[in-house]
């Protein structure tokens, strides 16, 4: 088998995967600390969570002052904190599991954990806009910044973003803190007990984590602005042939600052290698956008495409699309999106079709686990799991 036909990605999957570019965004999954809350705090089940009449009195679902924001009250959480006074922390580099499961998982550990990072940043970072991107924790997630509280979020299988914009210092350490909680939780999905599925949820950080830094005029970031089809870069394709198509690119651009802005927006495609990633390049358009002081504004900019390589299962072509935000000559924002210019349609009476060709869909289902370590397996992992269906004759998941 060829194994540059790999490259399928799954069509529920990938063809927005972010590139970093201007060194903007780093790995910062290296050299945390872990500690778990003892297994008697972690037992009580969350309960009263729905939108029953009950719910209203749950002090896990509302702090002292009927906000729904904190979901753990102060006593609770000075409880814990006085417990990680006295615990040994452990080092650890994400991806990460709370609990080292047997290889046969009949009850998996469900509790509470912690984990704290030190970041330094440059002053070159201190002056933009920071964001600390997870791409998955499990499943009640706090976050607290040099001990201030900055948020919540309830889902394990959604990555989230921490606007840590004015929380980090230069010259100093920074203490990043994360409360984990992955007890049963009617809120937040599966939303069934633990018991009652047919799959374990694990726990723990489970993904990378990002830094990321930003210009006062910058791309939004699609999770942190959470637009529905919109915020980042968007891409479709209007049309599609093999003799000419359409790539149209909905860019989200914001100017934070309190001056005007006078940008220029660039789109740039290559064509994408396996050996050598991004590599020829293909066609280029642009425009000069006004900014007025804090206004978020969409620019859509379209480009024809000749003769294109399309994507298919079996003919898994891919692009670079790169976008540049020019201020005076200097590049002050870039995101590079792979894409796959392809068409889908799918009917009764001819099933489903890619770029104008029926398609015989082989499906496999998967659970993101691997023996011992549940979720928190590692890149190449997940690249090897998707190899291995491919090779079985697989094209979707």
């Amino acid at each position: 088998m060829n194994h540059n036909r790999l490259y399928f990605l799954l069509l529920l999957f990938a063809f927005s995967l972010g590139i970093p570019g201007l060194a903007q965004k780093r790995c910062i999954s290296q050299d945390w600390n872990f500690c778990r809350i003892s297994d008697e705090t972690s037992k009580a089940e969350i309960k009263n969570q729905g939108s029953d009449w009950s719910s209203q009195y749950n002090v896990q679902h509302m702090d002292m002052n009927g906000n729904s924001e904190l979901a753990v009250p102060q006593n609770t959480l000075g409880a814990e904190l006085r417990q990680l006074e006295n615990k040994q922390w452990e080092q650890i580099t994400l991806p990460h599991t709370p609990f080292v499961e047997p290889l046969t998982v009949l009850h998996q550990w469900q509790g509470i954990c912690y984990y704290k990072k030190k970041i330094t940043i440059t002053p070159e970072e201190a002056k933009k806009h920071i964001w600390i991107e997870f791409e998955g924790a499990m499943h009640l997630a706090d976050v607290w910044i040099n001990g201030k509280y900055v948020m919540q979020h309830a889902g394990g299988y959604t990555p989230f973003v921490v606007d840590a914009t004015g929380l980090l210092k230069t010259g100093k350490e920074n203490e990043l803190l994360v409360r984990l909680d992955n007890r049963n939780n009617s809120l937040i999905p599966p939303g069934k007990p633990l018991e009652t599925l047919d799959f374990c949820y694990y726990g723990g950080i489970y993904r990378n984590v990002h830094l990321i830094a930003k210009a006062d005029v910058h791309i939004t970031h699609p999770i942190l602005d959470g637009h529905p089809a919109g915020a980042g870069i968007f891409i479709t394709y209007p049309k599609v042939s093999q003799e000419l198509s359409v790539v149209d690119a909905k860019t989200e651009i914001k100017n934070t600052s309190d001056k005007e802005k006078v940008v220029e927006l660039r789109h740039t495609l290559y064509t994408w290698k396996k050996q050598k990633g991004k590599d020829k390049k293909v066609q280029n358009i642009s425009e000069t956008l006004t900014l007025h002081p804090g206004v978020t504004i969409e620019n859509n900019q379209r480009m024809e495409v000749k003769h294109p390589a399309l994507w298919s299962p079996d003919e898994p072509n891919l692009y670079v699309l790169s976008t540049e935000v020019v201020e005076n000559g200097k590049v002050v924002d870039k995101e590079e999106t792979r894409i796959g210019i392809r068409h889908i349609e799918m009917s009764i009476e001819k099933g489903f079709v890619i770029n104008g060709k029926p398609l015989r869909l082989v499906g496999s289902n998967r659970h993101m686990e691997y023996p011992y370590v549940g979720n928190a397996i590692s890149d190449q992992a997940q690249y090897r799991d998707m190899y291995q269906i491919r090779s079985n004759g697989f094209n979707i998941v």
